[in-house]
């Protein structure tokens, strides 16, 4: 796992927030066949996991059913993890 700064060059995270309850977060370069994306409490439970088709440019999740606080954003691709740290407000 390696932090969001240092990954796979071509394939960042972008603009990452939850707003009246919908995670939204973009790709800088979606020129990928497919993501897996989760979010992960800090105790390790899995609440969500999605997979993104290539081309997907801007993503979006509702995730008004999390309670809140910190989770952990994880994404797959190209065979190579990143993680981002998250708040759910």
């Amino acid at each position: 796992l390696v932090s969001i700064g240092s990954i796979y060059q071509n394939n960042k995270l972008n603009n990452i927030r939850v707003v009246n309850g919908i995670l939204s977060f973009s790709f800088e370069n979606a020129g990928f066949n497919s993501a897996n994306v989760s979010v992960y409490s800090l105790l390790g439970k899995k609440v969500i996991a999605q997979k993104i088709n290539g081309g997907t440019i801007n993503y979006s999740v509702p995730v008004s059913g999390i309670s809140s606080g910190v989770y952990l954003l994880v994404a797959e691709i190209a065979g190579k993890k990143f993680a981002q740290k998250l708040l759910i407000p």
